[in-house]
């Protein structure tokens, strides 16, 4: 078996979102009706539906800001530069493991099969993990990112999936940020959730980095 490194790789790295989820966390008929706005309620004003939806993702971003989770499903490409006998993906709640894929001592690109891994699931941050017997192929020498890992975290393909307590959040931080346009006084996002009732909710989901 080829030399590799015996522990998980837990430091930061680079991860590319590969396919975003466009989908919202809550219609826009549901934010009118919470912010007592039937009449904008079907479509009716593009433009307000415009803010609308930029107000939802504003919502959901911050609950990503504050969890460090992902709310919609989504598509990640995340790099490594050598062998380890597992990778922390750092997006979570882990979905699937798309391909583990390598680029070999030609600098020609491979999978692993995917019978060499599996996932090994953590509330936090899951891992993958390689069978023992895994035998670790050599790599192209002194080429960065040389393993690419995809992958789909997030909690919901669209609103009929988001938990409702975060569904609930939202609709209080977008009818906040709707009776406050302008004038909201909020130093950030962050400020907006706390203040509109939001972060109390998105907070239950936080992950706790734990210092090393």
């Amino acid at each position: 078996m080829r030399r590799h490194q015996n522990n998980c790789c837990t430091t930061q790295n680079i991860y590319e979102v590969v396919t975003p989820n466009l989908n919202l966390a809550i219609s826009l008929d549901e934010a009118w009706i919470n912010c007592h706005k039937d009449f904008l309620v079907g479509g009716t004003n593009t433009e307000q539906d415009a803010w609308m939806s930029q107000a939802i993702k504003t919502a959901t971003k911050a609950f990503e800001d504050v969890s460090r989770r992902t709310l919609m499903k989504t598509a990640f490409k995340t790099f490594r530069d050598c062998w380890q006998n597992c990778f922390e993906l750092r997006k979570s709640p882990l979905v699937s493991i798309e391909s583990v894929k390598y680029f070999d001592a030609d600098s020609v690109e491979q999978t692993v099969d995917t019978g060499d891994y599996y996932i090994q699931r953590d509330p936090a941050y899951s891992l993958v993990r390689f069978d023992e017997d895994f035998d670790y192929p050599e790599l192209k020498n002194n080429r960065p990112q040389q393993i690419v890992i995809d992958f789909i975290a997030g909690y919901a393909q669209d609103r009929t999936e988001v938990p409702a307590d975060i569904q609930q959040a939202i609709l209080m931080m977008v009818c906040f940020m709707d009776a406050n346009r302008g004038d909201c006084g909020c130093s950030g996002t962050i400020d907006i959730a706390r203040q509109s009732g939001a972060y109390d909710a998105f907070v239950s989901y936080k992950i706790e980095e734990i210092a090393l």
